[in-house]
């Protein structure tokens, strides 16, 4: 689970049990004891304030559904228990990681204490965390990790000194010292890139990097020797690629980036990446002149008068590549295509480091073709969606239901360290995707590193057309003959509470999602649904505005604004479409869920049609356009963020937010109207659970296996899932506040006729 920060989300943990939440959608209706009995339940139950709902419950009037009533009783009872279970066993953890720290720093264990700190960060509320750092509880654990930072580095050790960094950071980044943050921040950036260009252009040093974290882990394993097949795949990485292709590349993103920054971030960032190339003396493996001194110095310094130099325009760009090539010929003598290929990958990546936009790229001629297949969705593959993590390794979201990954046990959060033997250390998602995929029936083998798990978790996956089931129920029964998922889809049958955990939007989701409700209301009563976007990384913008259409029946779903705030395009409800209008509804989401769910979640909580538990969302609301170029033989094609998406305005706003993640903002993606936070291990007990829940191959439906399952209502029963058991139990107080609400204005006296005039 990569390390993030919970910015805003800690202090509405804290003010929901003070206040009641703005967002309660049922009537006050103050002139019946009853209704006013509703509404107080509703708003207990939405605070998350367990003893004042116990007390409403006990003293319910006569008119409610004593059934139900009951049942709630009991969820608020074993929900209060847990969380006092929860609170117990936290502090218990707490106390043995401060003391761990302790320990680990007199053996000189910097990274095992930096693994104490983060499970700190996760047992904290943010008040308490500040309040750590500025008691200086910490700051032995920073200075002994710079110390083996700097040791790293004096030693060339670049994965531990990245992994010393990525773990600095996690734990500052919610800290006090912001200098300390932004420190950490550059200094990971710099490891990151230097780790990539060993990865790409000196494939032994990176070996040797490997060979050298198995040894830490492993001391006595024995390591395969080094391949040297691809010793030279680099230079198939740079072929056919151009300066006149680099030009026109950032022509377009000088001319079409969101913030209208125009060429000097690209120049500037292009400069420093050719700076740090020559830098990393790694690279002397296969680029000779890097080991003479002199020549790198000569080189550095002709670049630090190009950066002096401040250029902002197309002619600018030209002129800085002419000097740019001629002072790499009279020093360091890399190959052109190289310095050409390094200038293109820091010129987009200076967007991400000033801006934010981790997004916008340089499709080269190389990757192309690869990219032209995955937009035409060619799943053919082993059913894992993937991004990087804050690493930038290649990571696994989730597995695809019924694929190779899935039945393999493949997990959220897993690292993809190598494919086929090669390390993935530096790839682009687009080179994972490459070497992943590849013919029906293929085998693929996939190295894996586990959080908490020191031995790597080695799988062979056949390939194979990946089936994309988007709608996932509550416990998967069996599989049909032709190996889809038959589920069992209500969360709590008796109180007619409905479950569907929906991992991605793509092209059937909708569909799919209608299928389940209806077969839910054939089974029996649907009073409501928990929508689980746990995870969820996104996918098809129809699809999500579709998923919102079935509840919202009219107004605009989602809208587009370009670099100036203007409109640029506005989607709206389709008439007739929101067949599931007025359903109790509770999304839950969490910092994993991205993109199209946080359209979804955001929207629906806009409308107020939905209560969203969970954490804060990852914060992906970008737009962006792809465009080819071309240099006259050869071709490329640029992906460069254009748009923000805006969620609709919330009641009483004249305008809604971007949900995008930016630069100096703590506000973005979708707040939980409760923000529920799972410790360590809540998050590893409910993912293995869950997972295993699900785990059910066609060989192993006459066998044991399916009765090895773990029971998936122990999330709930036992309190693995937090987030989920306060989800159900809010929607147990609506459905039961709606219907008492119901029969009192079915009982309520009618108002008199008005007069008439005369």
């Amino acid at each position: 689970m990569p390390i993030r920060s919970r910015s805003l989300c800690a202090f509405t943990v804290l003010s929901a049990f003070l206040a009641p939440s703005a967002l309660a959608s049922i009537p006050l209706w103050t002139a019946d004891e009853t209704s006013d009995w509703t509404a107080q339940v509703w708003s207990a139950a939405e605070a998350g304030d367990s003893a004042r709902l116990t007390t409403l419950l006990v003293n319910a009037p006569a008119t409610t559904d004593p059934a139900a009533i009951a049942r709630l009783r009991v969820r608020v009872d074993s929900l209060t228990r847990h969380r006092s279970e929860s609170a117990t066993a936290n502090a218990a953890e707490l106390q043995k990681r401060k003391t761990d720290i302790a320990d680990h720093l007199s053996k000189d264990a910097v990274l095992d204490a930096l693994v104490d700190a983060a499970n700190i960060h996760q047992l904290t509320d943010d008040a308490e965390w500040k309040s750590l750092w500025a008691s200086g509880t910490f700051n032995p654990l920073i200075e002994a990790g710079k110390k083996s930072v700097d040791a790293g580095i004096a030693a060339g050790d670049l994965l531990y000194v990245q992994e010393l960094l990525f773990r600095m950071k996690g734990i500052a980044q919610d800290g006090a010292d912001t200098v300390l943050q932004d420190s950490l921040s550059f200094e990971l950036a710099e490891a990151n890139k230097r780790t990539a260009l060993v990865a790409k252009y000196a494939p032994r040093a990176m070996y040797d990097l490997r060979a050298s974290v198995m040894h830490r882990l492993e001391p006595d394993r024995e390591i395969e020797p080094y391949n040297e097949l691809f010793a030279h795949e680099w230079k198939e990485a740079v072929s056919d690629v151009t300066s006149s292709l680099l030009l026109r590349s950032l022509k377009v993103a000088a001319d079409s980036h969101i913030t209208d920054s125009g060429w000097d971030p690209l120049i500037s960032g292009g400069l420093e990446s050719t700076r740090l190339v020559a830098l990393t003396r790694q690279l002397g493996e296969n680029f000779p002149q890097l080991k003479d001194e002199q020549r790198v110095a000569a080189f550095v310094s002709g670049i630090d008068r190009l950066v002096a130099r401040n250029g902002n325009s197309f002619a600018d760009a030209r002129d800085v590549l002419v000097e740019l090539a001629s002072l790499n010929q009279d020093t360091i003598q890399l190959p052109p295509e190289v310095l050409t290929i390094e200038f293109g990958e820091g010129a987009t990546a200076s967007l991400s480091e000033d801006f934010g936009d981790d997004y916008s790229s340089i499709i080269w001629p190389e990757q192309l073709r690869r990219f032209r297949q995955q937009m035409e969705g060619d799943f053919v593959g082993v059913g894992v969606l993937i991004r990087y993590n804050d690493k930038r390794e290649v990571s696994v979201v989730n597995p695809l239901e019924g694929s190779p990954a899935a039945r393999a046990g493949v997990r959220p959060g897993d690292v993809i360290a190598g494919v086929n033997g090669q390390s993935t250390a530096g790839w682009s998602l687009n080179r994972a995707v490459e070497h992943i995929t590849g013919p029906a029936g293929q085998p693929v083998q996939i190295e894996l590193h586990r959080e908490n798990t020191e031995l790597p978790v080695m799988v062979e996956l056949i390939r194979q057309s990946i089936p994309m089931h988007s709608v996932n129920g509550w416990w998967k029964k069996s599989l049909d003959m032709n190996g889809d998922p038959v589920w069992d889809w209500f969360l709590d049958r008796d109180a007619g509470i409905g479950y569907a955990r929906v991992t991605s939007f793509n092209e059937d989701t909708v569909a799919d999602f209608v299928a389940a409700v209806e077969a839910m209301r054939s089974e029996a009563p649907l009073n409501g649904v928990v929508i689980d976007l746990r995870g969820n990384p996104g996918g098809l913008l129809p699809a999500a505005t579709g998923f919102v259409n079935l509840f919202v029946p009219r107004g605009p779903l989602v809208s587009v604004e370009d670099r100036f705030g203007k409109k640029q395009d506005e989607i709206f409800a389709r008439s007739g479409q929101a067949r599931f209008q007025g359903m109790p509804l509770v999304v839950l989401v969490n910092g994993e869920s991205a993109s199209a769910s946080e359209i979804v979640s955001g929207a629906l909580q806009a409308y107020r049609v939905a209560t969203i538990v969970g954490d804060q969302s990852f914060g992906k609301g970008s737009v962006q356009t792809v465009q080819q170029v071309s240099d006259g033989r050869r071709s490329a094609a640029v992906k460069v963020t254009t748009q923000y998406y805006v969620l609709p305005p919330a009641p009483g706003k004249d305008r809604g937010r971007w949900v995008h993640k930016r630069a100096g903002r703590e506000e973005w993606g979708v707040m939980p109207d409760l923000c529920v936070q799972l410790s360590p291990e809540q998050l590893k007990a409910s993912g293995e659970l869950r997972g295993f829940a699900d785990f059910l191959d066609a060989g192993a439906m006459n066998t044991m296996t399916v009765d090895l399952r773990p029971v998936v209502n122990d999330l709930v029963d036992k309190g693995i899932d937090p987030q989920l058991e306060l989800a159900l139990m809010v929607l147990e107080s609506r459905i039961l506040t709606a219907s008492a609400s119901s029969r009192v204005a079915e009982h309520a006296p009618r108002a008199a006729p008005p007069a008439k005039g005369f």
